[in-house]
């Protein structure tokens, strides 16, 4: 079976209902994952990374490189101590990681030039390949041109994610990139590939919803880089039933794929995400052996 190239669907943690996590559930999910698509990311940035324990994340990383080729992993960091970020890469690329989607310091705002030093060190002092995490509302650090230019000079930076922007953001990030030879830029928002392809050069997408979404995402990108977006838009929604139901949004189909071929995600999602993302893995892939999906800032816990 051929894979699915450039596309890395996040696999979510999986857990006990005692909030332990469930390793088992989640190793079986991955390697699912794999089967279909030729990379994944574990241990995602925004969604889940900051609310585990040190302890859990050291353990999750050694118990995913025993069962799964690391090498076909994007390993999440998300730290707003650098030195944390640091050895959180170097642990991982002892155990076979070799590309980290790493957020920048959140909580506090960090000045350009802090920022600009996370990625230095992370890359410099634990020799990681890394995709800079660009997240407006959660970072609270907007487009800024100079300051990416900084960040895409540096060696180890391969690329970068862009999540909760519509296409003009990506256009000016991969504006930003300049002439930086194989520069990968990865969306999080995956049902825009069409319209970021019409405008710019996209290379896939990092996103939980391509695990669950009834859409050919291999066929969905390579029309939309062919330049074929009408092709490519018509594939995509045939996955729309699916984000409605994940999000909760109260919209018909006809006003999601509407604002979608206007270039912007509707601003919908629903306080339970998670349990109806949980509600999907269930029946389309295989049932993990679990009853919660972690997100701490949201209710998660479902009845299998």
């Amino acid at each position: 079976m051929t894979r699915v190239q450039n596309i890395f669907p996040v696999v979510p943690t999986l857990m006990h209902e005692d909030e332990s996590i469930d390793f088992e559930a989640t190793v079986d999910l991955t390697k699912h994952a794999l089967e279909k698509f030729e990379g994944v990311t574990v241990l995602g940035t925004s969604s889940e990374n900051l609310y585990f324990t040190y302890g859990e994340r050291l353990r999750m990383i050694a118990w995913l490189a025993d069962e799964i080729d690391p090498s076909r992993c994007i390993l999440g960091i998300s730290e707003p101590a650098t030195r944390n970020a640091v050895d959180l890469a170097k642990f991982g690329k002892s155990f076979g990681f070799q590309r980290f989607l790493v957020m920048m310091p959140t909580y506090f705002p960090a000045s350009r030039e802090t920022i600009v030093n996370h990625y230095r060190r992370v890359t410099e002092e634990a020799g990681a390949k890394v995709f800079y995490y660009h997240y407006p509302s959660i970072s609270r650090i907007q487009f800024d041109e100079e300051m990416m230019r900084e960040i895409f000079a540096l060696p180890g930076i391969i690329g970068t994610k862009v999540s909760g922007s519509g296409v003009e953001e990506h256009v000016r990030i991969r504006a930003a990139a300049g002439g930086k030879n194989e520069f990968i830029m990865l969306t999080g928002s995956s049902f825009l590939i069409p319209e970021i392809c019409a405008k710019t050069r996209l290379d896939g997408s990092i996103c939980n919803l391509p695990l669950v979404a009834r859409i050919d995402y291999g066929r969905m990108l390579s029309l939309a880089k062919s330049g074929n977006i009408a092709a490519a838009q018509e594939e995509r929604n045939k996955g729309i039933d699916d984000y409605l139901f994940v999000t909760g949004a109260e919209l018909s189909r006809d006003e999601v794929a509407k604002t979608l071929a206007g270039g912007a995600m509707p601003n919908v999602s629903a306080p339970d995400y998670f349990s109806r993302l949980k509600l999907l893995l269930t029946t389309r892939v295989g049932g993990p052996k679990t009853k919660c999906v972690r997100h701490p800032m949201r209710e998660v816990r479902v009845k299998s």
